[in-house]
């Protein structure tokens, strides 16, 4: 690469070590880092421009992009430019773990939703039996009566 090494605060290199990274994903997210600062610190590059960066394909960065925003690492920003975010927050710095635990929940939703709709379904069900059951009960009192 071109572009000088980013300064990468001591929390990110932290955060990412816990990540398990393959060699190949520590350099998309330090092209990403090299170009976001190179550019205006804020939004950061295309995957087009992480791959040319890196001079591999850009259907492989897109591979490795869905791989890291597995881990948590970044996440899907289709309303910005880049469309990719690192979800690390630079603001969290104060040892609160305020970033990662943005970043669990964001991995985590989509589990608690399929949980919750698993809920709501077996309570429709279930209002459904009691209702049979009422009705039974109701039918086996008006034959009796």
């Amino acid at each position: 690469m071109t572009t000088s090494s980013p300064s990468i605060p001591a929390g990110l290199k932290a955060w990412l070590a816990g990540k398990g990274l393959t060699p190949r994903e520590r350099d998309v997210v330090a092209a990403y880092l090299q170009l976001r600062e190179a550019g205006d610190g804020v939004i950061g590059p295309t995957q087009a421009e992480i791959a040319d960066a890196l001079g591999i394909a850009r259907s492989a960065i897109h591979e490795h992009i869905g791989k890291l925003v597995g881990k948590g690492v970044f996440e899907r920003a289709n309303y910005k430019r880049a469309g990719i975010r690192l979800l690390w927050d630079e603001r969290a710095e104060d040892g609160s773990g305020a970033a990662s635990l943005r970043a669990e929940v964001r991995l985590a939703l989509p589990e608690l939703l399929t949980v919750a709709r698993a809920i709501n379904e077996s309570h429709a069900e279930a209002a459904i039996l009691i209702r049979a059951r009422v009705k039974r009960m109701q039918a086996a009192a008006e034959e009796s009566a």
